[in-house]
This record gives structure tokens, sequence and C-alpha cells, in this order.
């Protein structure tokens, strides 16, 4: 069993990342003309050079594309539950509500509503955020999110992009350990140029990071430099299952951008006892509806990226089950329904909807995550692509109306 394996340990190299997003610099604080800068704003400077070193180049997209018999795995969604409707003489597409007759005792419906019981989970529209761990309430530099996950989750928010990489706790935080996460010296040279690393190691070393200080490496929620913002996988696994035990009727999707060992995700998953919750298995032939997710207590489907272990089979591989859209947009007009990984026809469909700008603008997200912007977007890509997105994934969720662009796509609005 799981808690049986748990002391396995990683023993190939692992493949790196996908993107690399800059980061902001949070204003200093205002000094006498006297006073030394203290040691959290020496931090906070050094950070602020190595997130910038880190900026300018971002990981390759990779494509995983499986054999032809993994792709067909479901029919699109149109033909399977939605309903084509002609608005103003534009095609546009919804779910179509139906159900709701089949109510899991003790709770208010399925994701809060009795008419999704009965769809099939990969029939349903979850709202995501992207780097969901990245929020500055938890003390993250330059955060994409103020909220975090825990907030997330009370606010409506049902599916989670998190990135896990090792690190080392110290006096001043936490630093990335690449070699335990399979990148060295050589990959990043070859990411990000010579000067670039040259500049990260200075300042690394300068702020006390770069040396080894006995601690061993753990799991965390980073964005590449942990140096920048890092939660312990652990913790917010603790979170997520408390959530779900106030939350009979919840169901959610994790997305993990993996960057350490299986063995040692699932040992997080097992110690904080979220476990218990995940489906154990990718389905055969058709996915499970919400309300037998939540009568077998099965309600989180957790889906690796970069590695999987056919002895986890809980751990589905991202892209042979979920395509998605391009996550590179540096402007609002670049936001378009490309096959990115996954190809197409994969039971669930990831919609990434943010731009890279630098600094992250909560503004630009107030505007495409306005609720029409982002229905609009949607219903775009399923007249594109064959299917509607079922994960809509966003910065700063609390800008615009994520949770209510899912609603509409769910057929919802005129049920709440």
């Amino acid at each position: 069993g799981d808690a049986h394996r748990g002391d396995e340990r990683r023993t190939q190299r692992l493949p790196r990342g996908r993107r690399v997003v800059p980061l902001r610099r949070q204003p200093a604080r205002r000094q006498g003309p006297h006073q030394q800068p203290d040691a959290a704003l020496l931090v906070a400077r050094g950070v602020g050079l190595l997130v910038r070193a880190l900026a300018p180049r971002r990981l390759a997209a990779q494509r995983h594309d499986p054999p032809p018999a993994r792709q067909a795995l479901r029919a699109p969604l149109i033909a399977a539950v939605g309903v084509a409707v002609v608005v103003g003489g534009a095609a546009a597409v919804v779910v179509a509500a139906r159900g709701g007759d089949d109510v899991p005792a003790g709770t208010a419906g399925c994701n809060g509503a009795p008419a999704l019981c009965e769809r099939p989970v990969t029939e349903v529209v979850f709202p995501a955020t992207h780097n969901s761990m990245s929020a500055a309430d938890e003390g993250w530099f330059s955060a994409e999110h103020t909220g975090g996950i825990g907030a997330q989750l009370d606010s409506g928010i049902r599916g989670l992009l998190i990135d896990t990489w090792y690190g080392r706790p110290g006096s001043r935080g936490v630093a990335t350990d690449f070699a335990a996460s399979g990148v060295d010296r050589d990959d990043l040279v070859r990411e990000y140029g010579p000067d670039a690393v040259a500049a990260v190691e200075r300042v690394r070393g300068r702020l006390g990071f770069g040396r080894r200080n006995g601690r061993p490496a753990d799991v965390y929620l980073c964005h590449i430099a942990c140096e920048a913002g890092a939660t312990r996988l652990e913790d917010v696994l603790v979170t997520v299952r408390r959530f779900l035990e106030r939350e009979r009727g919840a169901v959610l999707v994790i997305v993990v951008q993996d960057q350490v060992a299986p063995a040692d995700v699932r040992r997080a998953f097992v110690r904080s006892g979220l476990r218990r919750y995940v489906l154990e298995e990718r389905p055969a032939e058709r996915w499970p509806t919400l309300a037998r997710m939540i009568r077998t207590d099965q309600r989180v489907i957790v889906m690796n990226e970069n590695r999987t272990d056919p002895d986890i089979p809980w751990m589905l591989p991202a892209f042979e089950v979920m395509e998605e859209t391009p996550y590179d947009a540096a402007t609002i007009g670049q936001l378009s329904c490309r096959p990115n990984r996954g190809g197409t026809r994969k039971p669930f469909f990831q919609l990434n909807h943010w731009v890279n700008d630098v600094p992250r603008s909560p503004r630009t997200a107030a505007r495409i995550n306005a609720r029409d912007f982002l229905v609009d977007r949607a219903r775009r890509c399923a007249r594109e692509r064959g299917s509607l997105p079922n994960l809509l994934a966003v910065n700063f969720y609390e800008e615009g109306d994520v949770t209510g662009a899912a609603d509409r796509l769910n057929g919802l609005e005129a049920e709440r």
C-alpha cells in the first residue's frame, strides 16, 4: 500500500518544468538617512535580482501526444452534453443542465449544484487557479493571487494548478534544491545563459541560500525560485483535506507541474490524509459522475505533468487525459485556442487564461476574468476544438468572475 511505499526515493533524473514566470519586486520600506537596510530587506532585494535573472527566458513547452488509442477517450463534450444555441447569429456552446434528482445525502448538491450530480466529471466546468500556491496573504514575493489555496477553495475554486520542487529550509527562508529537483547547472546555463546563472549564484551565495545547511530537502510548492515564495506541499494538502471534510459535496481537480519524484508526492498525500479522497485510477471507459465520486468519497482527481509511476495508478499522466491552450500569451490579443500539450480529443480541456505581463497585473486579470470575456473565449475554443474547456485556469481569481463564468458554461445561471 501507499504507506509502505512512502520511503521510496527518486532514482532517475527528472525532466525540467515548463515555464518561468517573471516576478515583481515589492516596494522597499522607507528608511531614515542613517538607517542601514535590515536583513529582511536585503533578502527581498536579493531575491528580486534572482528572479529577474531567471525572468528573460521560458522553459520550452513539451508536447505529449500519446498513441491514437489513448486519444479517443471521449466524444466531444459538445456532442455529449452541449447544445448549440444561436445568439445574434453566432453559434455559442453551453452545457445543458440535466439530472439533479440524485443528490448525495448530506450535501446541498455536487460542487454546489444538484444539476451537476449526474454529469460525468469530464462534462463539468471547474473554475481553477494558475500557480494556486502563489498568494500574497501567505508571504509570496510578487504573488499571482491574494488569497491562498484555502481561501480559493472557500471562494468556489475547484481546480488547482500547483508546482512542486525540492527545497531546503534555512534561517532566511527556503532555497530551491535544483540538484535534487533534477536540474543541474548545465541545464540552467542552456536555458538562461551563463551570465544569468552566475548572477543567480552570486545572489544566492550572498543571501546564504547557496550554502548547504545540513537540513534535508523537502517538497515545496514553488515557482522555480523557492526563495521568492515557498509553501510546504504536505501543509497545503492538509488544508485541502480539511476543506473536503467540511464540504462533503465538493469535487476537485489538482494538476501538478512536478519537479519531484512521484513517490515523494505520494508520501505528502498519505501523510496529509488527502490520499483517502483521491480517485483510485483512471477509468477504463466512462468517467464517474460527480454523485458517484461523492458517494465513494473519491472526490479528488490528481494529474502529474512530467512523471508518473505505474505503482501509483491514481497519479494520472496529465497530457494523456487532458489537452490545453497555449500558456505563454504576452498580451490579451495573444490568448488563442490553438492546441498545445496533450493534442486534442482528451477528456479534460484546460483553458490557460492569463497574460504573462511584467509585472503581473490585477487590472489585466480583471478585464480577462470578466464573466462575459471568459465565457466568450471558452465558447470560441469549443467551436475551434470540438469540445468545451472544463478547467478555467486564471490568475488573480479575486478579479472578475471565474466562478460565474463556470456557472454560465455549466448552464446553472437560472438555478443560482
